[in-house]
């Protein structure tokens, strides 16, 4: 029958022609079917463009910006910051004005000023100025933002290991794993919910460390008005006062300019001493100002308290006057804020290494998804469905456990570290502390204790020159020179502040300092002079300092004087000369006048001061611990050479004659003279190096060194008041909450705990009261008593219990990245510790992911083409057991082993089960080969755990660990149940196939021989290739310590 088109006829003068169509479904328009491959490729390519501009401002930069070559053309400015210190941006330039220097006489230049000039004296700032100096700088104020928990977490889920591991799940999905996708999903979000809302809150005490404003004197238009601290500008002069009800903090960095202060830095150094801050009115007027160097004792730092300020000037409230340099976060206390924040970003063990890890095993995947499509290819099989599998394949190498893992590695470490009162403000940092190599240590307050014992004076007796008289029975002289060349204050409540070794001097002498005593000129130590004179009373010039210094400055040198003083720095004491010399009656007016030549001349000898310096009492025994361990211990110090060569014999850092090598001031430069060299060319050595101080005047050396640490004054005794207190805070907080939730209820309020019962007296009477009645109402009908006390106490006690800390101010020093509150010399050793304990920890789990990958390669790949699957429920299990597992990190195991095992239990079950055809798109099916692969794999995930687990000394041992050691029995339980169908409902359940006895015996022998196994394939392993042995720098003279040693045991 043939088809006829049918006309039409179209009677209309305004109708050309017309015909009759049918409408083709829409994706059959040629406008869409040749194109319908190419949305997918297109969408890929926006959302990873649009991705890769949130991972990398270089590519933001590269992509949404382009190249300006002026200033005047730019709208947007790159921040590209040094490594650790955040992340980089791009935000909107500013281009407002241009200020001259004269308008900024001490503050920081931004940018490159096209003039400059020369300020004799700052004259403060005008109020037309002010404007554009709060736009250039910004309020005296930490403005930290605080993101919204939806913004941060939208951050983390666009990071690229979250990105990625989302991307798996849904491939999972994709191959019908609901439930285990599912599971995997719901630990990814829960685990970045955690951190982002750790972060929220850590940034949100942040804020609460901002000083409260408060009013303070300044000259502005040369006149002096009232104005609030966060108002301060660079440039501003001030008056430095206490308050009177309250404490008071500086509110900036400020020079001061006349006067003298007592603060307290404890909140930037943690150093709790006092400290006296003295003006720059008596500097020379040649001499060059460096407020961060030489003259940094004349800068009081923002959020340190003052104690006493005195000698002011012409202020309105009395105070002394001084110079806003810096504010806001480019403060000291600002600066150290910062670190803090950096902080609190997600820390990890090492992100190179960790891409380099993957790089590695993706060589192994891309052949395995090689393997699968050729062979997929061969049999003819779903292109489609070859192709998810390649995807799966390869996206296998990256765990989705890696980050987690990285992160946990050195956050347990940052908690176990809280633990021994260590904190640290660059967590980056812990897995150096694994790796060091050499551990220097400053003498005084780092090895020796602070607390100096005065023995007394030498070279005063005329009959024995080397005998030490008593401080009180010393001559006239020695003891003005004593008493006078010091530079102690009297706070008004009575307290002594000032140098601990002053005050020791003072109260050997049974002198005490009165309120009246006043030094008109102080010449303060400066490293290069070593001496400090004081003029006061009588007029008298009274000098102490190094025996070098002190000679050099003599009218008469004793022929006596070099022999015994070095006598007793042989002995290890610490020794000062003193010098003094009577002057003329001078007034006031010209006591300032003198210069510091003319007060450091012709000075009398007047006798060596001794102090004794006692070890700490841990010194000895962590020294010995750290040789022991393959540490090179090296003392650096800028006391006498004989006394620091008799501490470190006693510490053992040297064991036989010390070489000292000594450059005279003015000696000529001859081919024979000793040549210094910068150390600056040892860095390329290779050694990682630990520096340890008190954080005075060795901050230099650590935060040079790759591990700096300060070692604060703090005490056991003061710490447990610390943990009082704050366990107290806690259960107040605790409490509170109760409180609220009664109230809301209408119910009466808990009872007070005993801790803190004082805070709530009229709550405490009242609960009395009605606590009387109702023991009267229950003596007829008795209850058992219920113990809210102790409820809350635990509650309160697990609100702390193993959280990352946070780091507060006075907490950490801006010194050093590590900050020991305690002064035990063993904070050493517990950081050291603990770097050694997060690098094999992160070691093992990339043992242990990389074998898991591999295995996980063979499954998808040699097994999956044989036909071998897991069921949902069977992969859902497997990984809660091994996430519990992994979150105790762990190490390795021999991987030939594991496919050997693999190949014959699959051989096996051919024997004892008939191979039916293999359909790779039918659904999950148990038989017998999908259950002896299933769990033999459980078996090898164990023993990748058990047998490889890397205990002690690096970290603690596995039955130590109880999460990771019962998360395996578990496992183990499950697997050997399973096979020996010890438990049959729990086999059903999870969809293992009942098994002959004959099998089940080889397939258990086969999971305990892989076990044994591996073991001892690892034993011998480690026997043959471990390279344990140190650097050279570290073993040399090893031999000679043996030797001396065993001298010491035969004698």
């Amino acid at each position: 029958m043939i088809k006829r088109q049918v006309s039409i006829k179209v009677e209309s003068s305004e109708i050309a022609a017309a015909s009759l169509h049918i409408a083709l479904p829409w994706f059959t328009h040629i406008y869409t079917i040749p194109f319908l491959c190419l949305y997918p490729v297109l969408a890929y390519a926006y959302y990873v463009s649009f991705l890769v501009t949130r991972w990398s401002t270089g590519a933001r930069a590269w992509i949404t910006t382009r190249k300006a070559n002026t200033l005047q053309q730019a709208d947007c400015i790159r921040i590209v910051p040094a490594p650790h210190r955040g992340l980089g941006e791009i935000v909107p330039l500013v281009k407002k004005f241009h200020l001259p220097c004269c308008l900024l006489p001490l503050a920081i230049s931004l940018f490159d000023l096209s003039s400059s000039c020369v300020i004799s004296f700052p004259k403060g700032l005008q109020s037309g100025a002010t404007a554009d100096l709060i736009s250039l700088y910004g309020k005296n104020e930490f403005d930290i933002p605080i993101p919204s928990f939806a913004l941060l977490f939208g951050e983390h889920a666009t990071a690229p290991f979250f990105v990625f591991q989302v991307f798996c799940v849904a491939l999972w999905c994709l191959d019908e794993y609901w439930y285990y996708s599912l599971f995997t999903l719901f630990m990814l979000v829960v685990f970045e919910c955690t951190v982002v809302w750790q972060r929220v809150r850590t940034l949100t005490e942040f804020r609460t460390m901002a000083v409260a404003p408060y009013p303070i004197q300044c000259m502005r238009d040369n006149k002096w008005t009232v104005i609030q601290t966060d108002e301060l500008l660079p440039g501003d002069i001030i008056s430095i006062v206490t308050r009177q009800h309250s404490e008071t903090n500086i509110p900036a960095d400020i020079l001061l300019l006349q006067g003298t202060c007592i603060v307290n830095e404890a909140m930037l150094s943690g150093e709790s001493t006092p400290l006296l801050k003295e003006s720059i009115a008596l500097l020379d007027d040649s001499e060059n100002l460096d407020v961060d160097g030489n003259h940094k004792n004349a800068v009081l730092f923002s959020g340190t308290k003052l104690l006493q300020a005195t000698n002011g000037g012409d202020t309105p409230d009395g105070g002394c006057p001084g110079v806003v340099l810096r504010t806001g976060f480019g403060t000291a206390q600002g600066q150290l804020v910062r670190t803090m924040i950096f902080s609190t970003e997600r820390v990890s063990a090492n992100n190179a290494e960790s891409f380099l890890f993957i790089g590695f095993l993706l060589i192994f995947a891309i052949a395995a998804s090689w393997y699968v499509w050729v062979k997929g290819i061969e049999r003819e099989l779903k292109k489609s469905k070859l192709l998810l599998d390649c995807i799966l394949i390869i996206t296998s190498v990256v765990p989705p456990e890696l980050p987690m893992e990285l992160s946990l590695a050195v956050n347990a470490s940052l908690v176990a570290l809280s633990k021994y009162a260590i904190f640290c403000t660059e967590p980056f940092r812990i897995p150096y502390a694994g790796r060091v190599d050499v551990c220097c240590f400053d003498k005084t307050g780092t090895i020796t204790a602070e607390n100096l014992v005065v023995e007394g004076v030498a070279g005063v007796d005329s009959t024995d020159r080397l005998k030490l008289v008593n401080v009180k029975e010393s001559n006239k002289e020695t003891t003005l020179s004593i008493a006078a060349a010091q530079a102690l204050v009297r706070l008004s409540d009575g307290t002594i502040v000032g140098d601990p070794m002053e005050r020791t001097t003072l109260d050997a002498l049974s002198w005490e300092l009165s309120k009246g005593d006043i030094v008109p000129i102080l010449f303060r130590i400066e490293t290069h002079v070593n001496n400090l004179d004081c003029v006061g009373g009588k007029t008298i010039v009274a000098a102490k300092g190094a025996p070098e210094t002190i000679k050099t400055m003599l009218t008469d040198v004793p022929s006596f004087y070099d022999d015994t003083y070095k006598w007793y720095t042989r002995r290890g004491s610490r020794v000062l000369a003193l010098g003094y010399k009577e002057m003329e009656t001078l007034s006031s007016d010209k006591i300032n006048k003198l210069s510091r030549d003319q007060v450091e001349s012709h000075l009398s000898f007047a006798g060596f001061l001794v102090f004794h310096c006692p070890l700490k009492h841990d010194a000895v025994d962590t020294l010995k611990m750290l040789r022991n361990s393959s540490h090179r211990c090296v003392m650096i110090t800028g006391d006498n050479p004989l006394t620091a060569a008799h501490v470190a014999r006693d510490v053992d850092i040297v064991d036989r004659e010390v070489l000292i090598l000594e450059v005279q001031e003015n000696s000529s430069n001859g081919s024979e003279e000793i040549v210094w060299r910068t150390v600056d060319e040892k860095y390329t050595l290779g050694y990682t190096t630990l520096m340890a101080g008190d954080g005075t005047n060795d901050v230099g050396a650590l935060k040079q060194a790759h591990i700096g640490v300060a070692l604060l004054d703090g005490t056991p005794e003061d710490l447990q008041k610390i943990a009082e207190h704050q366990k107290t805070e806690r259960i107040k907080k605790v409490y509170e909450s109760q409180l609220k939730i009664s109230a809301r209820f209408g119910q009466p309020p808990p009872p007070v705990p005993v801790a803190i019962a004082h805070l709530y007296p009229d709550v405490v009477d009242a609960q009395k009261k009605a606590a009387a009645d109702l023991h009267n109402a229950r003596k007829k009908n008795p209850m058992e008593k219920f113990d809210l006390a102790s409820i809350t106490d635990k509650l309160a006690e697990m609100e702390s219990e193993d959280e990352v800390p946070k780091i507060k101010l006075g907490d950490a020093s801006c010194a050093a990245p590590f900050t020991s509150k305690l002064s035990n010399v063993s904070a050493i050793t517990h950081i050291i510790r603990q770097g050694r304990c997060t690098l094999v920890a992160t070691i093992q789990m990339y043992k242990i992911l990389a074998l898991n990958c591999l295995i996980t390669a063979y499954s998808l790949s040699v097994q999956y083409l044989d036909g071998i699957k897991f069921g949902d429920y069977q992969v859902t299990i497997t990984g809660i057991l091994m996430s519990v597992c992994f979150l105790c990190i762990s190490r390795a195991k021999p991987f030939a082993l594991h496919i050997a095992s693999l190949v014959y239990i699959t051989d096996l079950s051919r024997i004892y089960e008939e191979r039916g055809p293999i359909d790779l798109e039918a659904k999950f099916e148990p038989n017998l080969l999908n259950t002896a692969i299933y769990l033999l794999s459980l078996s090898q995930q164990v023993s990748t755990f058990a047998i490889n687990f890397q205990g002690r000394p690096f970290r603690e041992g596995i039955r130590e660990n109880s999460a990771l050691y019962w998360g395996l029995v578990g496992a183990s339980a499950v697997a050997f149940s399973g096979s020996t169908d010890f438990v049959p409902e729990l086999n059903r359940w999870l969809q293992i196939v009942e098994m002959n006895a004959s099998f089940k015996f080889k397939l258990t022998a086969t999971m305990i021989i892989d076990f044994v196994g591996c073991w001892l394939i690892e034993v011998v392993c480690k026997h043959l290739f471990a390279d344990l042995e140190p650097k050279a720098m570290i073993t040399r003279g090893r031999e000679r310590r043996k030797d001396l040693e065993a001298d010491k045991k035969l004698q």
